[in-house]
């Protein structure tokens, strides 16, 4: 159906009267030899019924105008109408269903509906609201249904039957607007009109599942009793096979003859006599089952029910347009219970608190490290004859720090140093002897000698050891280990200026991806709590470090530290702000991370 927006109205019409239908469609139903009479009468009685501003009919033939108009003064007065109304009933009777069009320049919304065996088109004037527009169309598929089935009968021109039982039945079932109170009370007429014991209304569209919607003396049809799996199992053997099943068969050699569920049904519900036959479509998928205590003449119910064809659909067919669901319903009874009301508005507040944003935070441990440190090593072995220097004390470029000691180191040079002298002079006498072997043999005696006399003296000149920059000591208590061996490239001292410092945070790998370097850092220290540190990332560093299960980056960021107030080693907290987040995301990012990882590792 195709929606056209209509507009608002002042007034709008009260929904039409379903029960009024019961006569009009018991009255209408006698075949007419008159067309248009019937015709005219018909509208009518469609104008009564919905209050309309006027009804018009086409037949097949759109271009020889309307068969029969009714239309009030103010409908006639709008130019055209006739050729847009035209229009419209072609457009619906091609499409092959039921549609609405706002007239353009007029309060007026054309409502129509094609008739399937005459191939007219019934065309309604209607002044309503869109909430209204649902029960209108309702009532005119039904009038639409009826005009149908009355025409055809003039057709026909045979006597009718004015006392068939099942068209009030029918229309008093078509009268309520709940589709389930709809089939129940058109299940209990075909049970009495048929004169049978058990009747069974249920769909199985395209030979599918099967749901019962409605069983005689029977109001809950959702138990999964024998009889029932019995019920349903006939029905889609109907289906299935496409046509009507009867037991016991009046003919041999039928197709129904060999089915095997209808007389487990008998059996079961004492029925001598069982009929299964289609009401709709295949795709719709309607079916009704009765079952006789004995077998009884089948073609009187078909015969009367033959007639009740065009509505038959109409059973199933829940009302068109928006309409309140039964969920929708339930809540609005619940609203007006206060205990149930306040349950729901505190209920609807926490989930709506979950969508409120608030602000995020990654947290991260905090650490002052120097921003620039030397490691003072001894570049020889020896022995520790003096530290002169303790940590935390203040030292400046060129600063003697300890000295080592250096009595072995000058024994060593000065035997090293005779014994230089000794190759000179052999080499000198092997010279002026002509022995050539023996000079060359003291000339590399004394090369190797002096480059052991170079090496002891520069060991000599760094027995003293001193600061390369202005700083603080910030390790290297040695003043206890006085005497004691130094190895070659042992760590004395470290000394840095704490001028600067950096402040390191350690941010966790799970929110690596949420920091950048222009997000605000808040550090707290724990040794001055009052105070607040606000900066931004100067650098984060690309490598990971590995604690325990998980993988910490660091963050680093320089400050002024004037007067050594923070001192290296001191600890605290960072939050780093990565902006706004909703509550839920907040609440339950954790753990959602925790499902995810350990998903992953059971893969």
């Amino acid at each position: 159906m195709t929606e056209s927006g209509l507009p608002e109205s002042s007034s709008s019409q009260s929904p039409p009267d379903l029960r009024r239908l019961g006569p009009l469609l018991t009255r209408l139903c006698r075949r007419t030899a008159d067309r248009a009479t019937l015709v005219t009468t018909f509208l009518d009685h469609c104008i009564n019924l919905v209050n309309a501003a006027g009804a018009v009919y086409f037949t097949g033939d759109l271009s020889e105008g309307p068969e029969c108009s009714l239309l009030s003064r103010q409908a006639n007065a709008i130019p055209g109408l006739e050729k847009q109304l035209s229009e419209l009933a072609r457009q619906a009777l091609r499409d092959e269903r039921n549609d609405f069009h706002q007239l353009p320049g007029s309060p007026f919304v054309a409502l129509c509906c094609p008739l399937v065996g005459d191939r007219g088109v019934l065309v309604t004037l209607l002044v309503t609201d869109t909430k209204d527009l649902s029960s209108f169309l309702v009532i005119l598929q039904l009038l639409a249904a009826l005009l149908d089935l009355a025409l055809d009968g003039s057709r026909d021109q045979a006597p009718s039957r004015p006392d068939n039982p099942l068209l009030p039945l029918l229309a008093q079932a078509l009268a309520h607007s709940d589709t389930g109170k709809r089939l129940v009370t058109a299940n209990q007429g075909f049970k009495t009109t048929a004169g049978a014991q058990l009747s069974v209304l249920a769909l199985c569209p395209n030979g599918e599942r099967v749901t019962i919607k409605a069983i005689s003396d029977i109001t809950a049809t959702g138990a999964r009793t024998e009889v029932i799996r019995l019920l349903e199992q006939g029905i889609r053997e109907t289906a299935l096979r496409g046509k009507p099943l009867l037991w016991p068969q009046a003919k041999k050699n039928s197709p129904a003859s060999s089915s095997l569920i209808l007389p487990e049904i008998g059996k079961k519900t004492d029925c001598g006599q069982i009929l299964v036959l289609p009401l709709t479509r295949p795709e719709d998928g309607a079916y009704l089952l009765l079952g006789w205590s004995r077998p009884s003449r089948v073609r009187s119910f078909l015969a009367r029910l033959e007639p009740c064809a065009p509505f038959l659909p109409l059973l199933f067919q829940a009302a068109a347009g928006p309409r309140p669901t039964s969920a929708w319903r339930r809540l609005t009874a619940h609203l007006q219970h206060p205990r149930k009301l306040a349950t729901i508005l505190v209920t609807a507040c926490l989930l709506l608190s979950l969508l409120l944003p608030l602000p995020f935070r990654v947290h991260g441990r905090v650490q002052v490290q120097p921003a620039i440190s030397r490691f003072i090593v001894s570049r020889y072995d020896g022995l520790l004859e003096k530290s002169l220097v303790r940590p935390g004390d203040r030292v400046s470029q060129g600063q003697l720090l300890a000295r080592l000691d250096g009595r072995e180191v000058e024994l060593q040079l000065t035997a090293a140093r005779t014994e230089r002298e000794k190759a000179i002079k052999l080499r000198d006498q092997a010279r002026a002897m002509g022995k050539t072997a023996e000079a060359q043999l003291a000339e590399l005696d004394r090369l190797r000698l002096d480059q052991k006399v170079r090496q002891l003296t520069e060991q000599l000149e760094h027995l003293h050891i001193t600061s390369p920059i202005n700083g603080i000591v910030l390790s290297g208590d040695l003043q206890r280990a006085e005497g004691s061996p130094v190895r070659r490239g042992q760590t004395l001292y470290e000394i840095a200026p704490l001028e600067k410092i950096d402040i390191e945070v350690a941010i966790s790998q799970k929110d690596i991806s949420s920091i950048d370097l222009s997000q605000p850092v808040h550090v707290r220290f724990d040794g001055f709590p009052g105070q607040v540190i606000s900066r931004t990332f100067d650098r984060i560093e690309p490598l990971g470090h590995v604690e325990g299960n998980d993988t910490y980056f660091i963050g680093s960021i320089t400050i002024d530290n004037p007067g050594t107030r923070f001192k290296p080693g001191m600890k605290g907290e960072a939050s780093i702000d990565v902006g706004t987040r909703s509550l839920g995301w907040i609440l339950f990012r954790r753990p959602y991370l925790t499902l995810v990882n350990l998903q992953g590792s059971l893969w």
